[in-house]
């Protein structure tokens, strides 16, 4: 069954202001309701008043019109023992009223007594006749106060898969010229979920753009690192521009992975098929806060409903195997070519498994060789992009990973972590009120990461995904954070290349043998 998506802490501020907006428009619209009865009352009023002033003027004797307009029946006062003849009727002045006179009294309304039976009988024949126009207004109006308060109720609803919604970015501004899309709603292929947005993004190849990659590349080589051990694809979210260097050749991501298995446990999270608690959300941020490798072991268990465990054999492997494949499935399904995502992350202390034991060592290819995961930078930055355009699962979701990858760049707020993901990565020389949200991955053999980069006055956003898949881009602690200032300076224009300041090796997040 479908679980209610639940309203989440990173409502986005504009939204709620737009809910806010409504609300006062439905109850302004209330409030003008309430003011049109009012006046509708009034004038039914008025109405009433006129129509039994002209019936009062029927029975007013005409005879002597230099009397009072209306002559409104007086009860004769009790005769006085001291008075003598006839009785008369005098007003609270001690006027004689008996007598004609010239003063003109207001007009009221008459007692009903006071009609003769017949005019009687028409007045309640003309009443039960507009009580029918009455009861249809009484309906109309509440009928409309009642659907003002229900589009009230549904605007203040969350946004859900369902419902296309505008894209997502870190601030107000649009990256890019036009909007993007929204977000696609969810995809089903022989009944099992993939990812939502099934086409590549429509991104223009671009030489200046190249120039950038290409003399990023010159600075790792002019350093002494390879080329062809490199790997680096950008986007400049400005222009929906693109270039790369060897950004389809296939590496192993290290913990680049957990960014993918984040966004398929939203997006089931989003189908219903998994309910967060407190321990997938704590689970979710170790995993992709700090990179914990026993927190991404029970995600990835929990995704594909493949756990570790002892070895199997004939049908029960063939079941717990395509099971975990399925995690693969979910992302080629949608054009992620040859992505490969089924391998955990070692150690995993939780389960005390060092490397790959049981049914984990039994997932080889068709050489019997182990099967190790394999990600290109184009991947990691086409899911960056998709993410940062709140095209990725929807956009609800799309923010809630951003606010898992945001980073704060100030050194002292990240140096106080010692499992700080900043040192020695992408941001570490980046302007401290640079925007910036990114996930790492690190080995003894490799060094990558996949970031979103924003200034702060928000004219330059682009996605950078820096791969350097050997041992040596591995103990540098400064190459990525270099290649990352470099390519900044060349997207803002600054010209002149600042100097690195003094950096803090980061201790080695839980690290992967694989």
């Amino acid at each position: 069954m479908r679980q209610p998506v639940q309203r989440t802490s990173a409502f986005s501020k504009e939204e709620e202001i737009r809910l806010r907006v409504e609300l006062a428009r439905a109850r302004q619209t209330i409030q003008q309701l309430k003011s049109e009865t009012a006046f509708l009352k009034q004038q039914l009023t008025r109405q009433q008043q006129r129509q039994a002033l002209g019936q009062a003027k029927i029975l007013q004797p005409q005879s002597k019109p230099q009397t009072a307009q209306l002559s409104m029946p007086v009860r004769p006062l009790a005769r006085s023992p001291h008075q003598k003849g006839s009785p008369q009727t005098r007003g609270s002045s001690g006027l004689d009223q008996s007598r004609p006179t010239n003063r003109t009294i207001e007009p009221r309304l008459l007692p009903p007594s006071a009609y003769p039976p017949a005019l009687r009988r028409k007045r309640r024949l003309k009443r039960k006749a507009r009580q029918p126009w009455r009861r249809l207004l009484s309906s109309l109006i509440a009928m409309v106060g009642l659907a003002v308060l229900i589009g009230t109720t549904v605007s203040l609803r969350p946004p859900t898969s369902h419902s296309p919604a505008p894209s997502t970015h870190i601030h107000a501004n649009q990256p890019n010229p036009t909007a993007p899309p929204s977000a696609p709603p969810a995809a089903f292929v022989n009944g099992q979920l993939v990812y939502n947005v099934r086409q590549e993004p429509a991104l223009r190849p671009s030489a200046t753009l190249q120039g950038v990659v290409d003399s990023a590349v010159a600075l790792a080589v002019q350093k002494g690192f390879k080329a062809e051990e490199l790997s680096i694809s950008l986007i400049n979210l400005k222009t929906n521009e693109v270039a790369d260097h060897q950004g389809s050749v296939m590496r192993y991501p290290a913990s680049i992975a957990k960014f993918f298995w984040m966004v398929m446990a939203y997006a089931q999270v989003d189908q219903g098929i998994i309910v967060p608690d407190a321990a997938f959300t704590a689970d979710m941020r170790a995993m992709v806060v700090v990179s914990d490798n026993d927190a991404a072991s029970r995600i990835l268990d929990r995704i594909t409903q493949a756990e570790s465990g002892q070895e199997l054999a004939g049908e029960a492997f063939t079941a717990w195997f395509n099971k975990r494949m399925q995690v693969n499935e979910f992302f080629r399904q949608s054009g992620f070519t040859d992505l490969y995502v089924a391998q955990k992350n070692y150690p995993v202390h939780s389960i005390g498994m060092p490397r790959p034991s049981g049914r984990e060592r039994q997932l080889k290819d068709d050489q019997n060789r182990p099967l190790r995961s394999l990600v290109s930078t184009n991947q990691a930055a086409r899911l960056m992009y998709d993410i940062y355009n709140g095209l990725a699962v929807s956009k609800a979701r799309s923010q809630e990973m951003v606010t898992l990858l945001k980073r704060d760049l100030h050194p002292e707020v990240w140096k106080q972590d010692p499992l700080n993901c900043v040192a020695g990565f992408l941001g570490e020389y980046l302007p401290p009120d640079t925007i910036f949200a990114g996930k790492i991955g690190y080995t003894t053999e490799a060094r990558h990461e996949v970031a979103f980069v924003e200034t702060p006055d928000h004219k330059t956003a682009y996605v950078l995904a820096v791969f350097g898949d050997s041992a040596s881009y591995s103990r540098s602690g400064t190459i990525l954070p270099e290649i990352s200032r470099h390519v900044y300076n060349k997207m803002t224009a600054t010209g002149v290349e600042q100097p690195p300041r003094p950096t803090t090796e980061p201790q080695v997040s839980p690290g992967n043998v694989l």
